[in-house]
């Protein structure tokens, strides 16, 4: 349990005005004064205070006190002893901690059955965990007896900068106070006791923009906006040209109307004067004589056909256009753009690398996974990631053999060196990385420790913190093996030997496994928790308060009273007289008499009269009202106090407190505070516009500006939107030329266009120089010497195949990376001041920094169908139907349909879901596998005589699956899990129904079974 102290309030020169709510002056405060900042789990509170807690857990524990019945410890990781048969205030003390029952269980925590088992389904809600855990372990410092705080116990939590406090506690910030007040003014202090000369403002209320000294107003009217002329602030009407990157051209908008720019998404067959009907692998266009119409080529030889060039064919090239016409080439590995393997890939000993430090993504397809048969072993130590900060695995299934690190901020104000060890200050500002500093055991506030520093971090940099297994790369020398390591009082040190006094905290954090100066290992555990059992001070005693609570005492604190006076020492001198003194002799005492030193003893005599004028030291010459006593270097004399013969007075202004509010500047005043000038509710890019008799913060729009276009027909059709193909000819293709088509003729590239011409080939197999024996899916053709044949292209047949650029000597400094690089360093772009929103612009010579003005209006077009389609372009889809798509068939939709792929099209089908089935199994079996599909089934078992059921490997029915099994019969009923697996420990290999007409749920983790 946790006790807060709400943070004090005061800043400069004020004191603290409450503690907790009590105003004081002598502020004590009790539980009832704290609140317990616990979220209770297993009692009820009353109240919110640490008194409302106690009281809860007082009657909590008056419940449980009767009819308890000791039963021992109990291992929450493997669930034994069996609680089978624990009965109704069985108690047992767990002693290895794990999770069971749907709790996490810590050594030294309490399980209570609170209802009788029976012998059936241990249930969840028949056992009560009493946590151990929530203990006070200590309060500013007190950790025993009953504690009182007062302002020398709590830190003041202020770091004072008109005052010098003796200390850091609220008492010495009010010492510190109390002096500093003593040594300052009490009248005059403040500035509006003082004569206004100098015309100080108090406010700019009165104040109208055009008196600032950049801004000039001519005649300000409705519409206007603020404009820098080059030399000052004017007012000025904004005109459409005024803007920075506005439009001019009908690409600048998004085509959201969807105008074609171009007919690639267009087939040919679309075209007016073209017909495809069925091509087939190798057809030409040729010209019918009314439409260009698919149709197979005419034989002839290779090397013959006009856009082929064959120059000395060799073994192993193929076709490759060069840009004018096909020619014979060598195959490159980089030619294939979307390869495919015919069978396993044999690197030969090379590695898979990329270039330009560029991604390597193996991605199966769907929910298809990565296998990989061997080890996972990164090619150097302790320098790559599996996942990231952003990208992590949700789940890993494997033993864990290495350090447990968690990420954290260094907030030391300083370097952390790798093996310090760190305490949690407080979060960062993400909201989720904690922030750390250096532990210290004589700092309550900077224990107990989470954990070492993994490596060295600067201030305010990411740091890995090691809190449970080995941290290596340690100088360990001045330790030995098996020494286990403390805090210690030196911040973020560890020592062998435990910090002593009670100003210092006991904490283990592990044990030395390496003595090595720089090789050292140790071991971390014990992170986050502080030794319960202080130490304490010689000479003290833990003494028993009035809350029954134990506090460090001194002896010499405690009072005589409280032992037997068996030796008869006085308890007061209320009987005693002075003159029973030693060194007090009292001769017939009289009126008035005073008790004057002999020399050898004070007795008593007349007391002498005098004046202040009359001691040695006193000058007084003339003393006249106002006067003090002034010491003059000799004497103390008679004197007036001028105001200049005062130390620490002022002289400037600012030393006084400006109670009158007079400005120095405008820089922490609102242009709204100005009389001409209304701001109602200004937001990001609105600008300051007169409406006639204020200026006003309002949002620009489009229409304000004079000088807008509004029909798209405005701009100039540089993208070259289509209005429709339907009456384009293939001859107005920029490409294509057609010159007097004829019947019979195809279409051919000759360097520049495709034009017109007869056709000299039929099929590839037919030509003179081609031999095609078997042609499968893959091949290419391939020239063996004397004819090109069809082949399947090895990747040893390739040229120019990568080697790895690591084998070659890097003499020309190439980066193997640009994480330390700026944009700035590129020799084209210039980062002159970058800020918000800025972008890249290119200025002619250079990319530059700079903000573009078009985007900072409100309402200005962004897409072409704002403007009016006086062009006639074409528009969108709206009219058309899913079922008009070409990969897509509708037959009769009804209602709830969904679409499914069928292997070549979309189409329509209803979706069925079923509820589980329940099967009658009364006896011994192995359970079937589930169809696929099935996420759960039902078994009744109805038996006179013990049925074991066997189950499918969670393995195999997958995540989530589930069981839900029921006994109906006398028969006992056994569930047993598929080979080695478990249901939800390793130490419970089966189950077993405890009585009849009970039933279980289990569910699949894949690996195992969890009871439900």
């Amino acid at each position: 349990m946790a006790i807060k102290f709400d943070t004090f309030t005061g800043g400069g020169g004020g004191g603290v005005t409450s503690v907790n709510g009590d105003t004081g002056p002598a502020v004590v405060l009790s539980a009832d004064d704290l609140a317990a900042d616990h979220a209770a789990s297993n009692y009820s509170p009353t109240n919110s205070n640490i008194d409302g807690h106690l009281s809860g857990i007082d009657t909590k524990l008056g419940t449980l006190a009767a009819g308890l019945t000791y039963k021992g410890s109990f291992n929450a990781t493997t669930q034994l002893p069996s609680l089978s048969n624990a009965l109704q205030g069985d108690l047992y003390i767990i002693d290895t901690a794990g999770t069971a029952f749907g709790r996490i269980w810590a050594v030294g925590d309490h399980l209570l059955i609170n209802e009788d088992i029976g012998g059936g389904v241990i249930l969840n809600s028949k056992i009560d965990k009493i946590d151990n855990t929530d203990a006070i372990t200590s309060v500013n410092g007190f950790t025993s007896g009953a504690i009182v705080l007062s302002a020398d116990d709590l830190a003041a939590d202020h770091a004072a900068s008109n005052y010098s406090p003796t200390n850091s506690n609220i008492d010495g910030h009010l010492s510190g106070i109390d002096t500093t007040l003593g040594t300052k003014l009490e009248s005059g202090d403040n500035i509006s006791t003082l004569t206004n000369d100098a015309g100080y403002l108090t406010d700019i209320t009165g104040e109208s923009i055009g008196d600032l000294s950049d801004v000039t107003i001519t005649a300000a009217s409705t519409g206007e906006v603020l404009r820098y002329n080059g030399s000052a602030w004017v007012d000025a009407t904004l005109a459409y040209s005024d803007l920075s990157g506005t439009p001019t051209n009908v690409s600048t908008f998004t085509n959201d109307a969807g105008y074609l720019t171009d007919i690639t998404g267009e087939s040919i067959g679309d075209l007016s004067d073209v017909t495809i009907t069925t091509a087939t692998n190798g057809q030409v266009l040729s010209y019918n004589g009314s439409a260009w119409v698919n149709s197979a080529a005419s034989a002839g030889s290779l090397a013959g056909l006009t856009d082929t060039t064959i120059t000395a064919p060799a073994d192993g090239e193929y076709l490759r256009y060069n840009g004018s016409s096909w020619v014979d080439a060598a195959l490159s590995v980089v030619d294939d753009t979307s390869p495919q393997l015919g069978g396993a890939l044999d690197t030969n000993g090379n590695a898979i690398t990329s270039a330009s430090n560029a991604d390597v993504s193996i991605n199966p397809n769907g929910t298809g996974n990565i296998s990989i048969g061997a080890d996972l072993v990164p090619d150097a130590d302790a320098t790559h990631t599996i996942g990231s900060e952003n990208n992590r695995y949700i789940t890993t299934h494997s033993d864990l053999n290495g350090a447990v690190r968690f990420k954290a901020k260094n907030d030391e104000g300083a370097a952390i060196t790798a093996g310090q060890a760190l305490y949690i200050k407080g979060l960062a500002g993400d909201g989720t990385t904690p922030t750390v500093g250096l532990a210290d055991a004589n700092d309550a506030s900077k224990m107990p420790a989470f954990g070492l520093a993994f490596a060295g971090a600067n201030d305010q940099a990411e740091v890995q913190v090691v809190s449970f297994g080995n941290l290596g790369g340690l100088n360990t020398s001045t330790f030995s093996v098996g020494d286990t390591l403390y805090i210690s009082t030196t911040a973020g040190a560890l020592t062998a030997t435990k910090p002593t006094g009670e100003t210092s905290q006991l904490q283990n954090i592990g044990r030395v496994v390496r003595s090595n100066n720089g090789d050292g290992v140790i071991n971390v555990g014990g992170a986050g928790r502080s030794a319960a059992t202080p130490n304490l001070d010689q000479d003290k005693i833990f003494l028993g308060n009035a809350s029954n609570q134990s506090v460090s005492t001194a002896l010499s604190a405690i009072g005589l009273s409280k032992f037997n006076n068996d030796s008869a020492f006085i308890s007061d001198i209320t009987g005693e007289s002075i003159g029973d003194l030693s060194d007090v002799t009292i001769t017939t005492a009289t009126n008035g008499q005073v008790l004057s030193y002999n020399g050898s003893a004070w007795v008593n005599s007349a007391a002498s009269a005098g004046s202040l004028a009359g001691l040695s030291d006193v000058t007084i010459t003339a003393a006249s009202t106002g006067e003090v006593l002034r010491y003059n270097g000799s004497v103390w004399v008679d004197a007036t106090l001028a105001y200049s013969d005062l130390s620490g007075t002022p002289t400037n202004v600012s030393t006084f407190t400006n109670d009158a509010g007079y400005l120095t500047g405008i820089t922490g005043e609102s242009i709204g505070d100005l009389s001409d000038v209304t701001i109602t509710g200004a937001a990001s890019g609105e600008v300051l516009r007169y409406n006639g008799s204020a200026w006003v913060d309002a949002v620009l729009a489009y229409s304000d500006l004079s000088g807008t276009p509004t029909n798209v027909s405005t701009f100039t059709n540089d993208a070259g939107y289509l209005t429709g193909i339907t009456g384009e000819s293939i001859n107005d293709l920029s490409d294509v030329t057609i010159t007097t088509a004829t019947n019979g003729q195809v279409l051919t590239y000759n360097g520049s266009a495709w034009v017109n011409q007869a056709s000299a080939s039929a099929s590839l197999a037919g030509l003179s120089d081609v031999t095609i024996t078997a042609a499968a899916t893959g091949e290419v053709l391939r020239y063996n010497g004397s004819v090109w044949v069809d082949a399947v292209l090895a990747y040893s047949d390739l040229s120019g195949t990568p080697t790895n650029v690591s084998t070659f000597t890097n003499d020309a400094g190439y980066l193997t990376g640009i994480t330390g690089e700026s944009i700035g360093d590129l020799s084209d772009v210039t980062i002159t001041t970058a800020s918000t929103g800025e972008v890249l612009r290119y200025n002619g010579s250079a990319w530059v920094d700079a903000t573009l003005a078009y985007s900072d209006l409100s309402g200005t077009p962004t897409n072409v169908s704002t403007f009016t389609n006086d062009a006639g372009y074409l528009t969108d889809i709206t009219g058309e139907s899913i079922g008009d798509l070409s990969d897509v068939t509708i037959t009769t939709a009804t209602n709830g349909q969904v679409l499914t792929y069928n292997g070549s099209a979309w189409i329509n089908q209803a979706v069925s879901i079923s509820a589980p089935t329940v099967t009658a199994q009364n006896s011994t079996a192995t359970l079937s596998t589930p169809s696929a599909g099935i996420i759960e089934e039902v078994y009744t078992v109805n038996s006179a005589s013990a049925v074991t059921l066997t189950l499918v490997s969670a393995a195999t029915v997958g995540e989530g699956f589930k069981y839900q099994i029921k006994r109906l019969g006398a028969g006992s009923v056994t569930v047993d899990p598929a080979s080695t697996e478990y249901i939800d420990h390793s130490g419970q290999t089966t189950f077993s129904i405890g009585a009849q007409y009970d039933s279980i749920t289990l569910i699949s983790d894949g690996t195992n079974w969890l009871l439900i």
